[in-house]
């Protein structure tokens, strides 16, 4: 999205803080980046070169470029401590497509965790016991 050709209504929905306009208006750069993945939403994914399983949390951020594009910044960081970022113009991700492509990977570990007798490698299954998680991963498949 660029922000110089956006009418008084879409820069007012977008919620921008004072900064950002300030600099849309004076050509500068300016980025919004999450201090921490404190609260950020979960994602586990099979990783083939450690044959098991990661979590990562991702947070979102923004970015204002000089020629008053607006671009989503996505911020992850695995198990492991290794960040990554994706930009994406503003507008263009689908975060509805995204929750439901998170949902079907939590459902693929919940089904592998019931497949491997309650192993657990992420920890999502708050329980010593593996029957114990595999019973929680059959009730989240339920629900799901």
């Amino acid at each position: 999205m660029n922000l110089h050709t956006a009418t008084g209504a879409q820069l007012e929905d977008l919620h921008l803080p004072d900064e950002a306009l300030a600099a849309l208006a004076a050509g500068e750069k300016w980025e919004y980046t999450p201090d921490s993945v404190e609260g950020a939403d979960a994602d586990v994914h099979w990783c083939d070169d450690c044959e098991t399983w990661h979590q990562t949390w991702t947070v979102w951020g923004l970015s204002l470029e000089t020629d008053g594009n607006l671009y989503e910044v996505e911020w992850s960081v695995d198990t492991d401590g290794d960040w990554s970022d994706v930009v994406y113009l503003y507008g263009t991700f689908d975060h509805a497509a995204e929750y439901a492509r998170v949902k079907a990977r939590w459902d693929e570990y919940a089904r592998w965790v019931i497949d491997h007798n309650g192993e657990d490698p992420v920890g999502n299954y708050l329980s010593d016991s593996g029957p114990e998680r595999v019973a929680i991963a059959l009730r989240n498949l339920k629900e799901s």
